[in-house]
């Protein structure tokens, strides 16, 4: 089982373009605009194109920022469109194949800093973390030896398993992904053994708003490292026990820290205790 991952390609809007236009504007192109298709899954926030208003740019790149998150913690193989990652623009044009110009090439003066480092922050976590990318799906089939826990489990907000109820709940824009790193397994092509590291929590709100999530009960645990996230207000740590407030689209990432590890038993405002 493999697969390749993206959020943007070629053909299509860029990662910044996605969060600025609702509609193509192809009209550059000479076709009267009827060319590129119209599906591109986006949204503009409430004005098409640039906006000079400081939190409607700031909405735009928490937006990029959960893309990529969303696409480089994801198993499997990502593909990141060149220019993506240092937020370019075609102007809403979703499909420049014939412009040979600057609306198509990429401008390294433009760079966005603090995007190219959340970017370079993303996959030094993959490199660190092989959890992130296993060489194979998981299925909740193997476990790990010291907190019992299956090689991955989806978490609602209550912290606990989805079911099947929760899976078809069309209205739920919340969930944590619980990736156990030292689940014994081997893969399958070559029969050897996975490199083990820490577990890893990784939380997903997509609402427009915040949302209350109960950490899951982990066998051992110390408490949650954290790693990373797509905005300011997420804890350093969490309580073993605890919930956390996730902002509105956010992402953010932990490591359990158990009381086999070095750190003492974390306790903080945010526990539930």
């Amino acid at each position: 089982d493999a697969s390749i991952n993206f959020i943007c390609s070629h053909d299509g809007f860029t990662l910044l373009d996605l969060v600025s236009y609702k509609q193509r504007h192809n009209e550059a192109n000479g076709e009267n605009n009827r060319d590129g298709h119209h599906e591109n899954f986006s949204a503009n926030y409430g004005v098409e194109g640039p906006s000079d208003d400081p939190q409607l740019q700031a909405l735009r790149a928490r937006q990029q920022r959960n893309l990529l998150a969303t696409l480089l913690l994801a198993q499997g193989t990502p593909m990141l469109l060149a220019g993506d990652e240092i937020g370019r623009t075609q102007q809403g044009n979703n499909n420049a194949y014939c412009q040979d110009n600057p609306l198509n090439w990429l401008d390294w003066s433009r760079t966005d800093p603090e995007l190219l480092a959340f970017t370079r922050r993303l996959l030094q976590l993959r490199r660190q973390y092989p959890v992130l990318r296993r060489p194979w799906f998981l299925h909740a089939s193997n476990f790990s030896p010291s907190t019992g826990l299956a090689d991955i489990q989806w978490l609602g907000a209550a912290g606990t398993r989805l079911d099947e109820t929760a899976w078809h709940d069309s209205s739920a824009r919340c969930l944590g992904v619980l990736l156990a790193g030292d689940a014994a397994a081997a893969n399958p092509s070559t029969a050897a053994a996975v490199e083990p590291c820490e577990t890893l929590l990784l939380l997903f709100n997509a609402s427009a708003e915040a949302v209350l999530f109960h950490l899951p009960e982990v066998r051992n645990a110390a408490g949650w490292h954290f790693l990373l996230a797509t905005t300011d207000g997420f804890p350093n740590p969490l309580a073993a026990v605890a919930s956390v407030t996730l902002p509105a689209r956010s992402v953010a990432v932990y490591a359990l820290q158990t009381h086999a590890d070095s750190a003492p038993l974390l306790r903080s405002e945010h526990s539930s205790e």
